[in-house]
């Protein structure tokens, strides 16, 4: 997620509870969503909102965006692993990381991935193809 992305969770958490969204706060928002996804983050946020009425910190953000993600992991009842073209390009500990990555956040889906492995794909070609359609 880009610094602006960010700020649009931060935009959408103050048109419920009318905290300051200033730079200081968006930064230190930032160094706890960097990782995840915006539309993630903003479904955490109207799902949090639509329990609740406390303050919302970015851990409750994280709870909902951890569920979401692991829901997109267990989609991939048989797991998921590199290509015979990922391993033999040497970054097997990169491209592992990378996958796991993109499946968490639905970068990579179940029927994408399966056109990356029967197609003997790196996991850079493939990600471009998900792009592309």
């Amino acid at each position: 997620m880009e610094i602006q992305d960010t700020a649009s969770v931060l935009i959408k958490i103050q048109s419920f509870d009318n905290r300051i969204v200033d730079d200081p706060n968006i930064l230190a928002w930032h160094e706890i969503l960097a990782p995840y996804m915006l539309q993630d983050c903003l479904q955490a946020v109207s799902k949090y909102f639509s329990k609740y009425s406390a303050w919302i910190m970015p851990s409750h953000i994280l709870d909902h965006v951890r569920e979401v993600e692991a829901d997109r992991r267990n989609g991939f009842h048989n797991g998921w692993h590199p290509t015979q073209a990922d391993e033999q390009a040497g970054n097997w500990g990169e491209v592992s990381r990378r996958l796991n990555r993109a499946v968490s956040t639905g970068e990579l889906t179940p029927a994408a991935y399966d056109r990356y492995q029967e197609q003997n794909l790196t996991l850079d070609a493939a990600l471009g193809l998900v792009a592309i359609q």
